[in-house]
């Protein structure tokens, strides 16, 4: 495969991880917020309170969770467009996909592979990483 495919590759990887995320979560803060409701409907006042404090801990959780999920989206974008901004977000994106066994990690360590490695240095620095073939010719009256 070609650096162009490897970063068209990731790029789709990160977009359908990040989407799968804020999917997964947002069905799930949904969940926490009807269960939560229910309980506290039912509640007696003097249990309301933590109940109140678990569903609400959990609820800021998920968010802050979805909130992480959100430069996979923007990493796989720039890489789709073949944005040199793309590193910085590639790099984030590919270190929080290392924390969610096992589709993340290998996600974060294609991503990681392909961003250390003589492809992704050259795609990302316009070429001249590792190779000399941008270099121009010596010219013709040097001895």
């Amino acid at each position: 495969m070609t650096a162009k495919d490897h970063n068209r590759l990731i790029g789709l990887f990160f977009l359908i991880w990040g989407g799968l995320q804020i999917l997964g979560l947002g069905i799930a803060i949904l969940v926490m917020l009807g269960v939560g409701g229910a309980a506290l409907s039912g509640a007696h006042s003097r249990d309301a309170a933590p109940i109140a404090a678990v569903f609400g801990f959990t609820t800021v959780i998920l968010i802050i969770a979805m909130i992480l999920a959100i430069p996979a989206i923007i990493a796989g974008l720039k890489m789709r467009k073949e944005n040199p901004g793309a590193k910085t977000w590639i790099l984030v994106a590919a270190i929080l996909a290392l924390l969610n066994f096992p589709l993340g990690t290998a996600l974060g360590v294609y991503a990681l592979w392909f961003m250390f490695g003589d492809q992704g240095k050259s795609f990302y620095s316009g070429g001249s990483a590792g190779n000399s073939f941008n270099q121009p010719p010596p010219p013709n009256n040097w001895r």
